[in-house]
């Protein structure tokens, strides 16, 4: 019985034996499968660096949950990429949920990415992350989007949806594209960008643009298309901006702004008042200071169409605008302290409330101005084919030195001269007060004064209405009073008509002219019919009435001159000599009397006549003189005298003729003469 049964089992024991063979066969075939299969998967993944697969180590773990790769080189890793769980996989692209991915660059810094799912291939090491993706770098840059696609074995990053972002801890913004270059750091942002400082920043600043680039490694930021860069309360507008950033990328240390720039910084002014300095150019370059976010230096040029322009305002309305080719300003604090131009340079000064006010206009080749910390002008440089234009006033020189602390112009030039509604003035130097409307002219003068009809040098026909011409080492001419004042070798004429002294002073509003020191004044009326020589010619020379005094004073209103101090009158070679000469003009050109009084004597060479007395009344345009005095005494060449209280005497024939005064003559006569001493 036991036999047999033994023989039975014997065919079981080789059947399980054939099986668990064939198992084991079967469990090494797949095994070797598997292997093989693994190297020709592993073998042609390309490497971010492009080296050959012996140089790397990758490493890939699955498991029923996770995912988890890591490509290493020289034993550091460059790229790791890991989720909570593969969804699906199919020639080594896998879809997979909960991912993280970490870049690490050659200094060492590392970027992460985390996403709600991702796309990844092998193959090219490519992934596209979506849902809730936050990219983290060093120094505090963090961004959020949508959509990112990691290429290049994540050396590019690549958003697909608008994106949020934080930079250096200080700035937030959003964009509709961004690129990140992770090799060099380059951040690359497109669209309709924003950027702008975190709440509760001690500079609040933003900035817009269409495209944004910052290279970490060289602290360099790029926006071009509809730039608006602003902080505080300055603005910067532009189609292209740079910025260079601080060491700790904290503060701008350069500005470079390019086509239609314009801006405005606000500064302190005078009594609590808020001064603004505005902008405009083609380029514009700003410096500031280290640690700081106040400017240093700003320059801005121009180009053939358009010059630069910068104009700061003292909070009061008062504006000071400077356009140049090229412009250049040095700051303080914050504060514009100077100002310099070159090349078609144009300041003007105006009031910005209500209507524009022009109040002063310059143009130079050259300027340099400084301020003060209110903004006001401190001094201005001002050189080459310079103008000036005030109002009514008109100015030009070589150079221009204007004092705004005095506000006092100086000009200086071969061809220096200001034009005014009194006329004109031409001077190597002339100093111009605005303040007090005074015009001083220094080192050789000469004036042209437009009197029309308020000041005259005679009355002849025809001349009172002409310009006076000066001629003097100095002049001072005021508007309050208004005044014009000649010193030193004073020569002036008018028509035919001139006057020499030491000092002569116009009054125009109160149509007075007075000559001081030294005072010689020679008239040419115009000459009747009657005076002209036998042979047609005119005997204006002979006829020409030359006073001398020390003192003229000209009332044009009354029409009388008044000669003081040692006064003479000469005429067609006869003369009077006395203390006080009052010549009265006539209607129409010419004069009607001349009255000469205190120790008066007349003197007729040509007929040899010698005639004193107190009081002498001579007409110019006539032939005999009248006499007073108590006596009145006539002598000639032989001693020969006549005496009276009353003398006429005729300078034709050299006669005279002796009558009674009456009693207004007598009355006159019996006063104390003028200029006697007492």
């Amino acid at each position: 019985m036991r036999a047999r049964s033994r023989r039975r089992e014997l065919p079981i024991d080789l059947l399980r034996r054939v099986l668990l063979a064939a198992l084991v066969a079967f469990l090494i075939a797949m095994g070797a499968i598997y292997v093989r299969g693994r190297r020709q998967k592993g073998s042609p993944i390309p490497l971010p660096s492009g080296e050959r697969l012996a140089d790397s180590e990758q490493t890939l773990v699955l498991s029923g949950m996770g995912f988890d790769y890591e490509i290493t080189e020289g034993g550091r890793k460059f790229f790791h990429i890991k989720a909570e769980r593969v969804v699906s996989q199919r020639e080594d692209e896998y879809t997979l949920e909960g991912v993280e991915v970490t870049l690490v660059r050659q200094d060492g810094t590392e970027y992460r990415v985390h996403g709600r799912s991702a796309n990844y291939d092998m193959k090219t090491q490519a992934a596209s992350m979506r849902g809730n993706v936050v990219f983290r770098g060093p120094r505090e840059v963090e961004l959020k989007t949508d959509g990112l696609e990691l290429r290049r074995g994540g050396k590019l990053l690549v958003s697909t949806a608008p994106v949020e972002f934080v930079l250096l801890g200080r700035f937030g913004g959003r964009a509709e594209r961004m690129r990140i270059n992770t090799d060099s750091d380059t951040f690359h942002l497109a669209g309709k960008v924003e950027v702008e400082t975190l709440p509760g920043d001690a500079s609040p600043m933003s900035l817009r643009c269409r495209r944004f680039t910052y290279e970490r490694q060289e602290r360099l930021v790029r926006s071009e298309g509809e730039v608006v860069l602003q902080r505080r309360g300055d603005e910067l507008r532009a189609r292209r901006l740079t910025l260079t950033l601080s060491e700790d990328e904290q503060s701008v240390r350069f500005v470079r702004a390019y086509w239609n720039v314009v801006g405005g910084m606000q500064q302190d002014s005078f009594e609590g008042l808020t001064a603004r300095v505005r902008f405009a150019a083609q380029r514009l370059s700003v410096v500031f200071e280290e640690a700081s976010h106040s400017p240093v230096k700003a320059e801005l040029e121009g180009d053939d169409a358009t010059r630069a322009a910068l104009s700061w305002s003292d909070g009061a309305g008062l504006t000071r605008r400077i356009q140049s080719d090229y412009l250049v300003g040095d700051f303080e604090q914050g504060t514009l302290r100077r100002a310099q131009a070159f090349d078609r340079v144009e300041i003007d000064e105006y009031i910005t409330f209500a209507e524009e006010r022009l109040l002063r206009k310059l143009c130079a080749d050259s300027a340099d101005a400084t301020l003060l910390a209110d903004g006001s002008l401190a001094e201005a440089l001002l050189e080459g084919e310079v103008d000036l234009q005030e109002g009514g006033l008109q100015a030009h020189g070589d150079r221009m030195v204007a004092d705004g602390t005095a506000d006092t112009v100086e000009l200086v030039g071969d061809l220096a001269w200001v034009l005014n509604d009194r006329g004109r003035l031409d001077a190597p130097r002339i100093v111009y007060a605005r303040e007090e409307g005074r015009i001083r002219a220094i080192e050789g003068v000469r004036a042209i004064v437009e009197v029309e009809g308020q000041i005259a040098l005679g009355n002849a026909s025809g001349d009172g209405d002409q310009p006076i011409r000066v001629q003097a080492r100095e002049a001072e001419w005021s508007s309050s009073p208004s005044t014009v004042l000649f010193r030193e070798e004073v020569r002036a004429w008018q028509g035919e008509n001139f006057l020499l002294a030491n000092e002569l002073l116009g009054e125009p509003e109160l149509s007075r002219l007075t000559a001081s020191g030294n005072v010689r004044t020679v008239w040419r009326p115009e000459l009747e019919e009657s005076l002209l020589r036998p042979d047609g010619e005119a005997s204006q020379e002979d006829q020409a009435l030359e006073v001398t005094a020390q003192q003229l004073v000209y009332e044009q209103d009354e029409h009388l001159m008044t000669y003081t101090g040692g006064s003479r009158a000469h005429q067609a070679g006869r003369s009077i000599h006395c203390a006080e000469i009052r010549l009265r003009q006539a209607e129409g050109g010419g004069f009607e009397e001349l009255i000469c009084e205190g120790a008066a004597r007349l003197e007729d060479p040509q007929n040899g006549k010698t005639v004193t007395g107190e009081r002498v009344i001579y007409l110019p345009q006539g032939s005999t003189a009248r006499i007073f005095g108590r006596p009145v005494v006539m002598r000639d060449v032989d001693g020969t005298e006549i005496q009276g209280r009353v003398l006429i005497y005729d300078f034709d024939s050299g006669t005279a003729e002796i009558q009674s005064e009456s009693e207004s003559e007598a009355e006159e006569t019996s006063e104390e003469p003028r200029g006697a001493p007492r």
